[in-house]
């Protein structure tokens, strides 16, 4: 357990074992939190609403570690965790394009599972599972706020597609992913995506679902971004890739060098799907960047 999980968890048990907090603080809190699940839809009303039962339950459990960040960050041992996500949305406004191209999903899960602190890299999602026990969550809700948190954004070549059924491969690892869109995203083979995707729970269903709106890359092939991997030393098929691909993709260099792509990297929209085209280790190929360079 990391430094910042170690004292909210301290913080928790005092309030709730020693009560020290006061009943006032404790009663605002309690009336906040309230208010927030209120307006939350369950589960079972996501269901009726049409929601795929895979999507609903990620849905559901993505909107309860909002509230919980929205509470626990204003705390003091995550502070710094607060600051980040406060300036950052100052900066972006994520919505969706024209507004901005980061979208709400984007920054959500970007904010909540990738923006890592200190050495053992913690993010409001560490935090939230270091609670979990705590929190008494039922168990599909456990399960998928680790896959929340485990996930990361990865780049993907539409094999096929069929409505919302589509068959994705990573570069890279090659691996094969049955996948469902619900951003209204029609798929082309030959599609080159920038997208998170998580995975079935509790062997609930066999494909994977896309959480976040999908960037799609225009005049740039899998090639291009083999060169960019082998920049980086990743490489297909040699040992330890899978590691350091998911290393470099949730978190980069540093917290901000993949969500300054995706804006710096915006090129155009259409219903469901966003797109975008350069590196982001080269802001001259970032179209919105003031380095940008027209080849």
């Amino acid at each position: 357990m990391g430094k910042m999980a170690a004292g909210l968890a301290q913080l928790f048990d005092q309030a709730v074992h020693q009560k020290i907090v006061s009943i006032d603080s404790m009663s605002k809190a309690k009336a906040n939190a309230a208010e927030n699940l209120n307006g939350v839809a369950t589960f079972q009303e996501l269901v009726e609403l049409g929601r795929d039962p895979v999507q609903a339950i990620y849905t559901h459990t993505l909107n309860l570690i909002c509230i919980f960040s929205e509470q626990v960050t204003t705390l003091p041992p995550l502070h710094p965790i607060h600051d980040f996500i406060s300036k950052w949305l100052d900066i972006y406004v994520p919505d969706l394009p024209p507004m901005s191209p980061i979208t709400n999903s984007y920054f959500t899960c970007w904010t909540s599972f990738d923006a890592a602190f200190g050495e053992s890299k913690e993010t409001v999602g560490t935090c939230f599972l270091s609670l979990i026990d705590r929190l008494r969550l039922d168990p599909i809700h456990a399960e998928a706020a680790k896959h929340l948190n485990q996930s990361r954004m990865g780049l993907y070549v539409v094999l096929q597609g069929e409505q919302e059924k589509v068959l994705l491969q990573e570069l890279i690892t090659g691996k094969i992913f049955n996948t469902r869109f619900y951003s209204g995203y029609e798929s082309t083979p030959g599609d080159l995506l920038f997208v998170r995707l998580v995975p079935p729970v509790a062997n609930s269903a066999d494909y994977f679902v896309a959480l976040t709106t999908p960037y799609l890359f225009v005049n740039q092939s899998p090639a291009d971004w083999n060169r960019y991997f082998a920049r980086h030393g990743i490489r297909p098929s040699t040992a330890g890739v899978e590691a350091r691909l998911h290393k470099h993709l949730k978190y980069g260099p540093d917290r901000t060098y993949w969500s300054e792509f995706v804006f710096y990297g915006y090129v155009n929209y259409a219903p469901g799907v966003i797109y975008m085209t350069g590196f982001p280790d080269q802001v001259e190929t970032q179209p919105a960047h003031k380095k940008y360079r027209r080849r």
